[in-house]
């Protein structure tokens, strides 16, 4: 029991009991779908998915909170702009 006060305390258990601080609330106050889109690209993933999408792409509109989850297969900036003109279209 002697060796239970000897032990070094565990920093990744103690990373895990520390408070973590909340987002700051958005200023920006939408009147209509669409006024504010919110969008970001997850980096490369360690696994691909089933098709051999390695990237995913969210797009939130601020108004509504609707949320469209895309998976990419690259880094594309062209597929990123079509993805989005065809969210604003629906």
């Amino acid at each position: 029991m002697d060796n239970l006060n000897t032990l070094e305390p565990c920093i990744a258990c103690m990373l895990g009991k520390m408070k973590q601080t909340h987002f700051l609330r958005s200023n920006n106050d939408t009147k209509q779908p669409l006024q504010l889109i919110r969008s970001d690209l997850c980096e490369s993933m360690q696994t691909t998915s089933i098709t051999g999408s390695g990237y995913f792409l969210t797009f939130i509109d601020d108004h509504t909170k609707f949320t469209k989850l895309s998976l990419l297969k690259e880094n594309s900036l062209p597929e990123i702009f079509l993805l989005l003109m065809i969210l604003t279209e629906i």
